[in-house]
């Protein structure tokens, strides 16, 4: 199953530094600091930091208001996430067109989001969905200029249709509470100790909670989960049919033989070949 991002080798944890305390600009030096120093462990490939992460608990969802100029009723519901200008390398999502977040989208520059295919061809039918405008927060904006179109996947739910999703950059919409996201190159458990050290080093009181791999994330009830009963109520019912059908012609034949004993006694005392009462 094609879920639009890579699972292997990827640590998840979450924080939220407003905890203790922390105001805006106190908290994105923190998580400057945070990054640098994760991303100089051994073994740690790459590293990001996002509000959400896919299949979780803390989706987010919001109205998507087309360009001023369209009607407000062409509404469209969609998910979205906010993350670093990393968050597309470490998670392995394929961008399809443009490009993804850099440093310079800062809140001094013009804001951007990425959206997937299913938004950009609903929104955009037919046309190229880059310079195109949306508004997420009211019909009346901030509108936000598409730079980047990525491939669809797996957002909120496994089994889930095609869905709206884009992603916005931290940059431009701060958030306090974030999950750290790491890839790695040795088992993501390996290197769990010595990330949450960098983050007490850094903050020696702020709590880290939510610490899995993403591939056991995705075992919860947004993922994995539901498939795997199904599949496990389907081989426990298989196994019954096959008890019940085992034990079904072994009545069948038991009785066939219970009735025919004379005989058997008959062919036996006339030299019957005991194969041959067997067959």
């Amino acid at each position: 199953m094609y879920l639009g991002f890579d699972p292997q080798n990827v640590l998840n944890l979450s924080m939220d530094p407003s905890l203790l305390g922390y105001d805006e600009t106190r908290t994105k030096s923190f998580y400057e600091d945070l990054e640098n120093r994760v991303r100089a462990l051994p073994g740690v490939e790459s590293a990001t930091l996002a509000l959400s992460v896919p299949l979780g608990n803390s989706n987010q969802g919001a109205k998507v208001y087309r360009e001023p100029t369209v009607p407000t009723e062409e509404v469209l519901q969609a998910f979205y996430n906010v993350v670093d200008p990393t968050y597309f390398q470490t998670m392995k999502i394929a961008v399809a067109r443009g490009r993804t977040f850099t440093l310079s989208d800062n809140e001094a520059a013009p804001h951007v989001a990425v959206v997937n295919e299913a938004v950009a061809s609903r929104l955009w039918p037919g046309e190229d969905p880059i310079g195109k405008q949306f508004s997420f927060k009211g019909a009346q904006g901030p509108y936000v200029q598409v730079v980047g179109v990525t491939r669809d996947g797996k957002y909120v739910f496994i089994g889930e249709d095609r869905q709206n999703f884009f992603y916005v950059p931290a940059g431009q919409n701060f958030t306090s509470a974030k999950i750290l996201q790491i890839r790695t190159s040795p088992p993501p458990e390996v290197i769990s100790k010595n990330v949450e050290q960098q983050i007490h080093a850094l903050e020696a009181d702020l709590p880290v909670y939510g610490i899995e791999t993403m591939e056991h994330s995705l075992g919860g009830g947004n993922g994995f989960f539901l498939i795997r009963m199904g599949a496990l109520f389907a081989l426990i019912l298989g196994l019954l049919g096959l008890i019940l059908a085992i034990v079904g012609v072994y009545g069948v034949v038991s009785y066939a033989a219970s009735r025919r004993t004379h005989e058997i006694g008959i062919r036996m005392a006339l030299g019957a070949e005991p194969r041959a009462i067997l067959a």
